[in-house]
């Protein structure tokens, strides 16, 4: 999803297991800062190279903000 100042990703599981999620995107320019919305952690980020890997819980979501 895509916001003036950054972007938004979404993780859905609407399974009764936990899923193992991977997902790499080239981001238009350097992140200055990433954080998980649902668990506030702080993404480690570098460069326009978008890693991320995830354990969603079942009947959860996980939703990352990515700021410019």
């Amino acid at each position: 999803m895509y916001a003036p100042n950054g972007r938004w990703v979404f993780f859905f599981n609407h399974a009764d297991k936990p899923a193992a999620v991977e997902f790499v995107r080239v981001l238009e320019r350097p992140a200055s800062r990433m954080r998980e919305i649902m668990t506030g952690e702080e993404i480690a980020h570098a460069g326009t190279n978008l890693n991320l890997a995830a354990d969603v819980p079942a009947q959860s979501v996980r939703i990352y903000r990515i700021e410019f």
